[in-house]
């Protein structure tokens, strides 16, 4: 494991130090990871006495993806190092150092959008709440410590992982009235239409535009970091 490896992960796991995970992952602009604004997700459709009744979430907002840190294992954070590549799996919520205002679970909101005979229905509010779950991301480090400019952080995966159950996502229908609700409600508990449903998120957070802004605010907070030891 080469220095800068070596630092970068007690940076990582060091709730003072900038490139605390939560810290610097929040720091992350357009996008923001923090809420993160998911583009409209197609749900799937249900059978309705012969019509085909499609189910769409729009305006998703999503609230709580920085409320993590660092797994620990006997004891030990969950980080491997591969050369100059560095891959962590983190849970929530954090414990360590709660960030302030951000919830423990992670909350999508928005809109649900029925579909039925080409005719789109009012859009009803709707909640998504993941009791629990993991973050991995894979990023590599190169430069020089003792330079802290020369430092570059770039990620190359991140990735929500989740049990795909109604018991871990649940999905608040309320607001909906609607004849097809019990239909959609039914929809929404299958563990095949969770599990679709966190791959097409997963799609949006590993986006070039989203690691292209998480990896410009790891290269920050690592040369900042880097900075206060070499003082």
């Amino acid at each position: 494991m080469n220095q800068l490896n070596q630092i970068l992960i007690v940076y990582l796991t060091t709730p003072a130090s900038d490139f605390y995970l939560s810290k610097m992952l929040a720091k992350s602009k357009d996008p923001s990871l923090e809420p993160f604004n998911a583009s409209n997700v197609d749900a799937g459709s249900i059978d309705f006495y012969g019509q085909t009744i499609d189910v769409k979430l729009q305006d998703l907002s999503i609230a709580g993806l920085t409320n993590i840190q660092i797994e620990k294992k006997d004891g030990k954070p969950r980080i491997d190092i591969n050369g100059d590549l560095v891959t962590f799996i983190a849970n929530r919520p954090n414990t360590e150092a709660p960030p302030q205002g951000i919830p423990e679970k992670l909350i999508a909101s928005g809109q649900l959008l029925i579909v039925a005979g080409g005719e789109n229905s009012p859009l009803v509010p709707v909640t998504i709440t993941v009791n629990t779950g993991q973050l991995t991301g894979t990023f590599s480090a190169t430069g020089e410590p003792t330079q802290p400019d020369s430092v570059n952080i770039k990620f190359t995966n991140l990735t929500i992982t989740t049990d795909a159950t109604p018991e871990n996502i649940v999905v608040d229908l309320s607001q909906l009235d609607s004849v097809f609700k019990p239909q959609i409600e039914e929809l929404l508990k299958k563990p095949e239409t969770l599990a679709d449903l966190v791959g097409k998120l997963n799609d949006q957070v590993g986006t070039s535009s989203v690691l292209d802004a998480v990896s410009n605010a790891g290269t920050q907070a690592a040369q900042q970091a880097l900075k206060s030891f070499v003082g």
